[in-house]
């Protein structure tokens, strides 16, 4: 039994890479991402960061894609219900378009682009779905995740084990820089299945 575009009720979603060499991948992940923020009216700054393609309802970063891994859980309909994407980029930072840089610690450093969901999952997978990503960065061999957030997402993100780094005020809007370590994240349980593929 499914629902209309949702999950199997037999099934357990998993957490896979999104082929960022095919157009048709990218498209899919483009139209959701653009679907999820193209909603927001109270964070302005979204749209000069990232790259808006309002006639074919397509969103992207400014980041290339051969620079990035995204993370996505599909609905029933082989669409991106759930995505992460991380900036594996040792040149290009997206806080840099906020003025923020890179903290200077030991340990190699990720950045998460973009995080979001279209509601499917509840919150316990939701959070699986966190610790997979992080599992996937210790993976790759990194101790660090670094990300920018609005005021309203700060505490959440907080709790969740991240710590304040900077902040700043741009065109009356704030901003903040965060910092997780990974592994702080990737040793929690998970029922929720990384699947890389061969």
């Amino acid at each position: 039994m499914r629902d209309a575009g949702g999950f199997s009720s037999f099934e357990q979603p998993e957490v896979t890479l999104l082929d960022t060499t095919s157009a048709q991948e990218r498209l899919i992940f483009e139209q959701s991402f653009y679907a999820i923020f193209s909603a927001v009216k109270t964070n302005r700054l979204i749209h000069d960061l990232w790259l808006w393609d309002h006639d074919a309802c397509r969103l992207r970063t400014r980041i290339p894609y051969h620079e990035q891994r995204i993370l996505v859980v599909r609905d029933g309909r082989g669409g991106v219900d759930t995505a992460m994407a991380i900036n594996f980029s040792e040149t290009q930072l997206q806080g840099s378009w906020f003025g923020f840089s890179r903290p200077k610690e030991p340990g190699a450093t990720c950045e998460i682009l973009t995080y979001f969901s279209r509601g499917i999952m509840d919150g316990v997978t939701m959070r699986c779905f966190l610790i997979s990503s992080a599992r996937y960065g210790e993976r790759e061999g990194c101790r660090w995740a670094d990300a920018t957030c609005t005021q309203r997402l700060l505490p959440i993100y907080l709790r969740m084990g991240s710590r304040l780094v900077a902040s700043r005020t741009i065109n009356g809007e704030l901003r903040h820089q965060i910092r997780m370590d990974i592994a702080s994240v990737s040793c929690k349980p998970s029922s929720l299945k990384l699947n890389l593929g061969a």
